[in-house]
């Protein structure tokens, strides 16, 4: 794979604004890929991601002021392959799209405010005072501060409960976010403002950010 990527020509329609040609791989060459970023994380790339993932290859080459994405490709791999992972976790980083909210869908909330109290009551019957759950690829920690507010509302006698939400990603700078609980403004803009008076605390300073450092107690955040 001396010349893993390649720019296409603009016969095929595939250049940028400026006219300069946008990097591109083959279809060995994406498959080569794929295969090896799902096996390290679990992404799984479809054929119309294809020019998605070429440019972010590329944009970490230029950094590393590397020019054959053959040699690229390889010294991903053989650096993860030798324990050093500081390369394939930037790379991980660009290929990660964290879209996430506060309740983001609220359907599936509505459902768990109604199911939550019966799985209380089994737990209960069991001799059980504890409740786990698992925010699966939490990204910057909307959701699992969404699921502690929720239980925080939906719960009586609370001091009789031991709760612990884990959180988990494959995006390292997402759960640095997550675990600092800070956000700027349009992140809690659709946040319900019985919940934005309640358990967001303004932070002073140019962001205007909002603190959910009450809640951060009862989350704990791991990578995947």
């Amino acid at each position: 794979m001396e010349h893993f990527c390649h720019a296409v020509p603009d016969s095929q329609a595939m250049t940028k604004r400026d006219g300069t040609a946008r990097p591109d791989l083959t279809t060995s060459e994406y498959e080569a890929w794929r295969e090896f970023i799902w096996q390290q994380s679990g992404l799984y790339f479809p054929e119309n991601h294809r020019e998605f993932l070429a440019r972010r290859i590329w944009e970490r080459m230029r950094i590393r002021q590397i020019h054959s994405c053959g040699e690229y490709y390889h010294f991903v791999r053989f650096n993860l392959q030798g324990g050093r992972d500081k390369e394939w976790e930037e790379l991980l980083e660009l290929l990660v799209i964290c879209e996430t909210g506060f309740f983001r869908h609220e359907p599936s909330f509505r459902a768990l405010a109604e199911i939550l109290p019966h799985l209380l009551l089994r737990n209960q019957e069991r001799g059980l005072n504890t409740l786990r759950m698992w925010s699966a690829g939490c990204s910057t920690g909307q959701e699992a501060y969404s699921l502690a507010m929720l239980f925080l509302e939906t719960v009586r006698f609370l001091e009789l409960w031991q709760v612990e939400i884990m959180a988990t990603d494959i995006s390292r700078r997402a759960l640095e976010k997550a675990r600092r609980g800070l956000y700027k403004p349009f992140e809690v803009k659709f946040m319900p403002e019985h919940y934005r008076d309640k358990y967001l605390t303004a932070e002073g300073g140019a962001g205007a950010t909002a603190s959910i450092a009450s809640l951060r107690s009862t989350t704990r955040y791991r990578v995947v």
